[in-house]
């Protein structure tokens, strides 16, 4: 499953409007997480 900034985001920082939906989602969901990094 891709995962954009904005999940991580809001998974990290406790105080985001979405965090607990995020730690939820994580906690819950069974299939790898793919991110992407543009590095130059």
């Amino acid at each position: 499953m891709l995962v954009d900034t904005g999940f991580l985001v809001a998974l990290y920082i406790q105080r985001d409007k979405l965090h607990s939906q995020a730690l939820n989602f994580l906690q819950q969901n069974k299939q790898p997480l793919i991110t992407v990094s543009l590095k130059k």
